[in-house]
């Protein structure tokens, strides 16, 4: 009796683990290939330019740009679907920015571009 109960729950247990081990590989599996069919250029941002494009394979809903401390430079929501945006950003000061961008389906993805 203590032998099949064991075995049974030895059994549940790893069908637990595996199906969870499972799950997250396909969320990050998701993840990258979202990072990787997410593109901005021009990188770096050459001075006087004063846009950047960007391309995704999912329609975006809102962009925001900040610096690395915070301060938001830029913030666009889109009332209609689209997957690929052009961005005036003006002439921020040189530096690294983060670029948070977020999809229909409530997903984000961040990347880093660079002002010269």
């Amino acid at each position: 009796m203590r032998i099949t109960l064991t075995i049974l729950l030895l059994l549940c247990f790893t069908s637990l683990t595996y199906s969870q081990t499972e799950g997250k590989s396909d969320m990050q599996l998701r993840s990258d290939e979202l990072q990787k069919g997410t593109k901005i250029y021009p990188v770096p941002v050459k001075p006087g330019y004063g846009f950047i494009n960007i391309e995704s394979i999912r329609e975006i809903k809102r962009v925001r740009i900040t610096n690395i401390i915070g301060q938001q430079i830029v913030n666009m929501s889109f009332d209609y679907s689209t997957q690929n945006v052009k961005i005036e950003t003006g002439t921020p000061p040189p530096g690294i920015y983060l670029v948070n961008i977020e999809f229909t389906d409530d997903t984000r993805v961040v990347k880093k571009i660079v002002f010269e």
